[in-house]
Order: structure tokens, then sequence, then C-alpha cells
């Protein structure tokens, strides 16, 4: 059995472990230039924004 300051360690530790692996996933990603451009995602939302507020219309 934990005592309580352990597992609100355990309990702080876990997001940073996921968050950790999330960064590696991306550095990974970079590296094998597996990315897309900000501005082409951004520009692709516009689109699909702009689509659906037509079709409501």
């Amino acid at each position: 059995m934990q005592l309580p300051e352990e597992r609100n360690i355990a309990v702080k530790q876990k997001p940073l472990a996921e968050l950790k692996q999330k960064i590696a996933s991306g550095t990974e990603q970079i590296a094998q230039v597996k990315v897309t451009d900000g501005e082409l995602i951004f520009t692709r939302l516009q689109e699909k924004i702009g689509l659906i507020s037509e079709s409501k219309e």
C-alpha cells in the first residue's frame, strides 16, 4: 500500500511520462519528415468550415 504522498508523486509522473512519449514520437516524425506544414492545415480547415457553412444555408 502506498502512502498518500507516494501516490501523489505517481499520479503526477504518469502525465509527465505520457508527455515525454508524445514528444519522442513527434521528434521521430520530424526526423522522418512525416510532418505537414501548419499553413496547409489551417487552409484545409478553413475550406472545410466554408463547406459546412455553405451546406447549412
